[in-house]
């Protein structure tokens, strides 16, 4: 039998936070009441709002970040730490989407979904970095292992409420159109590997 290597693969972390449910409907008024203090700026949001970078409340961030670092720790070396450098709101409304693009300037970028509406509200696409070079293999693979090895074009995550997404800030990365009727809200940042 044949073994197929997955060499050289992309790091995407997913997890879930615990007890979102105790601090959500605060962190949904307190984006909300942001929005209707300051226009969109306008970044890779196809419509929806942007906010400015700005600084994420201590009593949301000592929670978010320290699910964010404990997911982390198991992952980086002992010698190695995350530094959180700018943030952003992101609501997308219905109708609005974020074109592709990457985060030039860090090592990792992370999204938090905040607020995750029923139904088809637009999935976050992570695009193979070697999609351009391998075309030709990735269509020709067995798609059955194509699926066990996530060796494909793009790797596509379904917002979760209450989780993460962390990844390679150099991946081209887009995400769909909110096709609901309610907001989709996420809070997005980069981060820099420093050492210990």
């Amino acid at each position: 039998m044949t073994d197929m290597i997955a060499g050289f693969p992309t790091p995407i972390l997913s997890f879930t936070h615990p007890y979102y449910d105790k601090f959500k409907d605060d962190l949904i008024e307190h984006i909300y009441e942001a929005q209707s203090k300051e226009d969109t700026v306008f970044r890779s949001n196809n419509g929806g709002w942007q906010s400015k970078e700005r600084r994420l409340p201590d009593r949301f961030a000592e929670y978010i970040f320290s699910q964010t670092n404990d997911a982390l720790s198991e992952f980086l070396d002992r010698d190695f730490d995350v530094q959180i450098g700018n943030l952003w709101y992101n609501i997308n409304q219905p109708g609005t989407s974020n074109d592709r693009h990457t985060h030039p300037g860090c090592d990792l970028a992370g999204i938090f979904y905040v607020k995750v509406p029923e139904g088809d509200c637009g999935q976050l696409e992570l695009e193979n970095p070697n999609h351009f070079s391998q075309f030709n293999l990735l269509m020709a693979m067995n798609e059955d292992l194509k699926q066990e090895s996530r060796c494909s074009h793009s790797l596509w995550f379904t917002p979760v409420e209450g989780s993460t997404v962390i990844f390679p800030s150099h991946i081209l990365h887009r995400v769909m159109t909110n096709n609901t009727d309610e907001d989709r809200i996420s809070i997005a940042w980069n981060m820099r590997l420093v050492d210990k």
